[in-house]
């Protein structure tokens, strides 16, 4: 082991502190042949200095470290240590630095001029020192309380405005940062220079990656496991300052969508347990802690920030519904009185975005409504009361609230308006209808039906193209951008408004396409303009109808283009057979085109005017509908809901 300030006498020790206040000219005039143990004993009476405000010479103590830490004295390899060698010196120096640095040093000019210059030398010693006292020591207890004092040295400098940049523009900082965080050892301290960092482009990512081995779920498990484990001790709430620091990075690391450490964190459920850590800091939003002043603030600003970015990211579904199930809902209510204190913080926050933007927009997905439901029933029915509808948001949470109503009622609708009733023969010569074990079933795509062999036989010809498609769609082993479940749901959802538009529908036909019979006319369904969660309606000719771009996700976009094709050519040969849907909703940051045919054509055939008046909530209403919108709270009292007499 290397010599350490235990080696010196209790008698010399003293001497020399006595010598450090008695005679300070001349210890500091010799600054270059102050041994280790004597630097260790300076650097313990400048701590002292600061605790005591003892008079030890701030010029002085810094021109001794930092001569001992001059990077032309950094070895060329990593070898055993000499005896009050140089590397002894330097250690003895970089913990004067870790646990004595003063504001003195950052506000007095010409002590911040040297420590800017003297960065690279400081940095080089680190790197060397990772290497002697990290990554080959044997002792964990030895590296740990080394990576602490690589890590206070690199927190300290940081604090200073010129050196942070500096810092910041070292080849090879984040690469040490990272492996001083994944080292076995590490303390927690040891992320907190990393997320000082700004680790904010994919080269800097990469940089993370790489000091990781290459491998980005090592970076995200280390992060995730350290949060887990903070919010897992008790007492409650999580500690202020780790889950900041964890908060810090997991945001700064998922501004980068298409990164795979974003991948790797999210692919770790890291949309969870930050939401999960939201939640339980949310239980004490009564706390002056939670205060914009408070220790929290921060921390639940980050957690926000991380929330309205991971849920935009790619199967946006599936992390709404980690987050919702972590208790979202809760969180939201709660900490909607923190932001409301505080009016700086009401306009553009990331809290309203999600109650605004992202849930509404991810209640496309029947995995979303069942987490959102379940999480809504467990809510005591006093807490929005008492909390989110006294705030701002109030009208917010109102219109979440009805339109989680109104797409939860989906299921009860008739299965006819949810494309899931009695099928219909294909041939377009028949009109039959039954249930789907008195037909016969195409052996090809396996989704149409004929009422028998001789229709079968005659549609063929019209069917073969589309049917050879989607046999070949099937066996092209392609992931699924939605699940079974959630894409039967998008389209019981699309047909169910289709009907509840078409009476202004109709309206809009005759301004827009006067001289157009109805037969003609595309339902178009448009879910992602938030003023309208429940979808604002257009229409467009199907004789000039384009496809939107195919989704580059898409299990075989080429096969998808051509099935657009065809059914667009299947509904031009007979227009009044069909009505043909198109609805438009939000995948994360993705707007993504989904087509229905119905075999009705509802211009032919209106739908019931009681469906209408039954699902129509009329909040936030359709543009293009001319009737004047319900007042909220009279709707929630006609549909008997939670909040009318509020």
């Amino acid at each position: 082991m290397e010599h350490t300030a235990q080696g010196l006498a209790a008698v010399d020790r003293n001497d020399f502190l006595q010598a450090i206040y008695n005679k300070p000219d001349e210890v500091f005039s010799s600054y270059a042949s102050r041994t280790a143990e004597e630097i260790q004993v300076l650097a313990e009476a400048w701590k002292e200095k600061q605790n005591r405000g003892a008079d030890i010479s701030s010029d002085g103590v810094l021109q001794t470290f930092l001569h001992h830490l001059e990077g032309k004295k950094v070895p060329k390899a990593v070898v055993p240590p000499v005896d009050n060698g140089p590397s002894d010196r330097a250690w003895a120096s970089l913990n004067g630095l870790a646990v004595g640095f003063s504001t003195e040093f950052a506000t007095k000019p010409e002590l911040r001029t040297r420590l800017v210059s003297a960065w690279p030398g400081i940095f080089q010693w680190c790197l060397y020192f990772y290497d002697r006292r990290v990554s080959v020591e044997k002792d964990s207890t030895q590296a740990q309380n080394a990576i602490l004092t690589i890590c206070n040295t690199i927190r300290h400098l940081y604090t200073d405005t010129e050196l942070q940049t500096k810092i910041r523009a070292t080849s090879g900082i984040i690469t040490l940062c990272t492996r001083l965080c994944l080292h076995p050892a590490s303390p927690m301290e040891a992320f907190i220079p990393l997320s000082l960092l700004r680790v904010d482009t994919w080269g800097k990512m990469d940089e993370v990656v790489t000091a990781a081995g290459g491998k980005p779920d090592v970076v995200a498990k280390a992060i995730l496991g350290r949060l887990r484990n903070t919010i897992s001790q008790q007492p409650m709430p999580p500690d202020a300052n780790r889950s900041s620091t964890l908060i810090f990075l997991l945001t700064t690391f998922i501004v980068l969508p298409r990164h795979p450490l974003a991948f790797a964190i999210l692919a770790d459920n890291g949309a969870w347990v930050v939401a999960r850590m939201l939640f339980l800091i949310s239980n004490y939003a009564d706390s002056p802690s939670l205060r914009p002043t408070g220790r929290y603030f921060p921390c639940i600003n980050s957690a926000l920030n991380f929330l309205r970015a991971a849920l935009l990211q790619s199967d946006s579904p599936r992390l709404v519904a980690q987050a919702v199930d972590a208790g979202l809902l809760r969180t939201v209510c709660a900490l909607s009185l923190v932001f409301d204190m505080n009016a700086a913080q009401r306009k553009n926050t990331s809290l309203q975005f999600i109650l605004r933007e992202i849930l509404p927009k991810s209640m496309m997905y029947r995995s979303v409504i069942k987490a959102m439901k379940r999480e809504h029933k467990e809510l005591d029915p006093e807490f929005p009361d008492e909390t989110i509808m006294r705030t701002y948001l109030r009208e917010n949470w109102m219109s979440l609230t009805l339109l989680l109503y109104m797409r939860g009622g989906i299921a009860k609708l008739p299965k006819v308006l949810k494309g899931t009733g009695a099928v219909c023969c294909e041939s377009v010569t028949c009109d039959e209808k039954g249930r789907k074990s008195e037909f016969l079933r195409c052996g090809g795509c396996l989704c149409v039906y004929y009422c028998g062999k001789a229709c079968q036989a005659n549609a063929w010809s019209s069917h073969r193209t589309m049917c050879k498609l989607k046999k070949s769609s099937q066996t092209t082993g392609g992931q699924l951008m939605f699940s079974p479940e959630n894409a039967q749901f998008i389209r019981e959802v699309i047909i169910a408004d289709a009907h509840l538009h078409n009476p202004h529908l109709r309206k809009l036909a005759k301004r827009k396409f006067p001289n157009e019979p109805g037969e003609n006319l595309i339902t178009c369904i448009d879910y992602t303009n938030p003023k309208y969660p429940a979808g604002t309606c257009s229409l467009k000719n199907i004789n000039t109808y384009v496809f939107p771009p195919v989704s580059s996700e898409a299990a075989d976009p080429a096969n998808v283009k051509a099935q657009n094709a065809e059914m667009l050519k299947t509904v031009r040969r007979n227009p009044s057979l069909y009505t043909f849907i198109e609805g438009t909703f939000a995948y994360g940051e993705q707007r993504l085109t989904r087509n229905v045919v119905l075999s009705t054509n509802m211009w032919v055939n209106p739908p019931s005017a009681d469906l209408h008046s039954g699902l129509n909530w009329q909040n936030n209403k359709c543009e293009n509908q001319d009737e004047s919108a319900v007042p909220l709270l009279d709707l929630f009292l006609a549909l008997n809901i939670k909040y009318a007499d509020s």
